[in-house]
């Protein structure tokens, strides 16, 4: 398969992979390619690593969410697969900058 397949490939699996936890090796079992060749061509395509764009993915939905439902912060969290409430709170802050919580009472008004 040519780059733009493998890539294409790695995107749908992250698309419906992401609120697992999800492994580079994960990514590249299921694309049939090694780890370092597919974290490679995800990165230069792309212009972001595996894991950044795996946080974006969960972040978006996170907001989505937070607006959406009344659904506490921490089950949030952990439905998008994050290790803990306070890994989820520090990457929902770099990517927005500001916490979930600010995010449902500031944007929801």
């Amino acid at each position: 398969a040519g780059t733009e397949e493998v890539l294409r490939r790695v995107l749908a699996y992250l698309n419906d992979h992401y609120r697992e936890c999800v492994t580079r090796k994960d990514i590249a079992r299921a694309v049939g390619y090694n780890e370092s060749y597919v974290s490679h061509l995800f990165s230069e395509t792309m212009h972001i690593t595996l894991p950044e764009y795996i946080h974006s993915l969960r972040i978006d939905d996170a907001c989505r969410l937070l607006l959406e439902t009344d659904m506490p912060i921490s089950p949030i969290a952990s439905q998008l697969g994050f290790a803990s409430i306070r890994n989820f709170n520090r990457v929902f802050l770099k990517r927005t900058g500001i916490s979930p919580r600010q995010y449902r009472n500031n944007v929801k008004k």
